[in-house]
Parts: C-alpha cells; sequence; structure tokens
C-alpha cells in the first residue's frame, strides 16, 4: 500500500476488472484499507478511459450507491495513506447530479473539513474542489454550513498558496448563492477569510488572476449585501433578498 507502488493497472476487460467487481473491492467490509484504496484507483481509471462526459456520467450513475459513498467516506475518516484517491474518485462521481446529496448522506462534510484543517496539499486540493462542488447545491448549503466550513476558510485564507485561493473563492459565492442560511457568525467568519485579502490585493501583496480578482471582488461585495440582509432579516422577521448570478463556470474537462 505505498505510495511508490500505486501504478497503473491492467485495462483488460475480464470479470474481476468490470466496474461492478472493483466496486465490490471498495465496499466490501473484509477488503483490507490497502486493497480498497487499490478498488478506488482502478475506478478513477476507468473514469479516465471514458473521453465523452455521456460516458462519464453514466459509468458515475451505474457506480454510485449509498454503499460506495459510505466506504469512501470511510476511507477518509480512517485516514488510510493514499485517502486522497478516494476524494478524487468522489469527484469523479459527482459529474452526475445527485451524487453529491449522497455522499453528503453518507456523512462526508464533516469529516472532510475536519480533515482538511490538517490536510497535506495532495489531500486539500482535491478536497476543496470536492467542498466547491458541493457548494454549488443550493440545498446542500445549510448542511455545508454547520460543518463548520466558514471557519475553515477564515483558517485556510491565510495559509494557502495564492495559486491555490480560487477554491476559497468558489466555495465562498456557492454559500453566498444560498443566503436564506447564513448567520451571523457565518458572515463574520468569511469577512476574516477575505477582508484581509482585498486589503493585500490593493496593496500588491496578493497577486491573483484577472479572473480571481473578480471572484474576490464578488464575494466581498455579496457578502457585504448577505451580511446586512441576513441580519435585518433576523431582526424583523423578513426574507433574504436573492443574490445576482454567479460568475460563468470554467469549461468541463469532458467534451
Amino acid at each position: 500500500c505505498q505510495r511508490q507502488k500505486m501504478q497503473p493497472t491492467s485495462s483488460a476487460a475480464d470479470s474481476s476488472d468490470t466496474p461492478f467487481a472493483v466496486r465490490t473491492k471498495l465496499t466490501a467490509s473484509s477488503s483490507l484499507g490497502c486493497d480498497r484504496i487499490a478498488a478506488a484507483h482502478r475506478l478513477n481509471e476507468l473514469f479516465i478511459e471514458r473521453e465523452r462526459r455521456a460516458d462519464a456520467e453514466r459509468l458515475a450513475g451505474e457506480l454510485c450507491t449509498p454503499e460506495l459513498c459510505g466506504a469512501l467516506v470511510q476511507l477518509v475518516t480512517d485516514g488510510e495513506e493514499l485517502s486522497e484517491i478516494a476524494l478524487h474518485l468522489m469527484l469523479n462521481l459527482c459529474v452526475r447530479p445527485g451524487s453529491a446529496q449522497l455522499l453528503c448522506r453518507a456523512g462526508l462534510l464533516p469529516v472532510l473539513v475536519a480533515s482538511l484543517r490538517i490536510a497535506e496539499p495532495q489531500f486539500q486540493l482535491p478536497g476543496l474542489a470536492l467542498l466547491s462542488l458541493i457548494a454549488e447545491e443550493r440545498e446542500l448549503v445549510p448542511t455545508l454550513l454547520k460543518s463548520g466550513v466558514c471557519k475553515l476558510l477564515s483558517s485556510l485564507a491565510t495559509k494557502l498558496a495564492t495559486t491555490d485561493f480560487h477554491w476559497l473563492l468558489e466555495v465562498a459565492e456557492g454559500i453566498l448563492h444560498a443566503p436564506t442560511a447564513l448567520r451571523p457568525a457565518h458572515s463574520q467568519q468569511l469577512l476574516k477569510a477575505f477582508e484581509p485579502a482585498t486589503q493585500k490585493q490593493r496593496a500588491g501583496e496578493l497577486r491573483l488572476g484577472d479572473r480571481d480578482a473578480r471572484r474576490l471582488a464578488r464575494v466581498m461585495s455579496l457578502l457585504r449585501v448577505t451580511s446586512t440582509a441576513v441580519l435585518k432579516a433576523q431582526l424583523v422577521g423578513g426574507n433574504v433578498p436573492a443574490p445576482p448570478l454567479p460568475i460563468p463556470a470554467a469549461p468541463l474537462a469532458w467534451s
């Protein structure tokens, strides 16, 4: 199970290498941790072999079950070596609508948020990418907030490399487009994350690309509006206004 031994497996089609057989190896309670990691690695290879998005969605639909989601969450919970492979598989599964909900029902969010506080970069980046996908699902934002994601963002904002800062912005923008779930404490934590970044950018100490700079300005604008609206709504029992449309997403990997 050592990192250097994780090599691509043969793609030969036999009964033990079908997606369902590999999934069984991952979900079987009798499987060792290293065997489950190897099975997750093989499933990721199967996604890579799908050149079209439609084929990847079909594979995700065939594979994604509550049992598989539970097994992947357990790998992360156990802190297995190379558990970032499980995160990459979760990202692949999320190409299909509905997979993020299944992962969250399996208990992913509290485990993922807690793990990201102390994670190594090879785990941190796919973990943040997964959070950004979950944040796009408005019905999942309340659960995301309860898991402590705003506090996580405020912690990572001072530690994350500039090239990876966009993940924090994407998560925050998703949260801010479901403002009815926000509480004053959430707004304060998000301000703690992004106000210093804005000041550093203005001082030339934080150099973001054009897209990320626009996203940071947009997040701060949304944050000021929604934090004020949330406070007023709580005081008078009103409704938080709907936010503006998000910045268009980057092109998808599949054609």
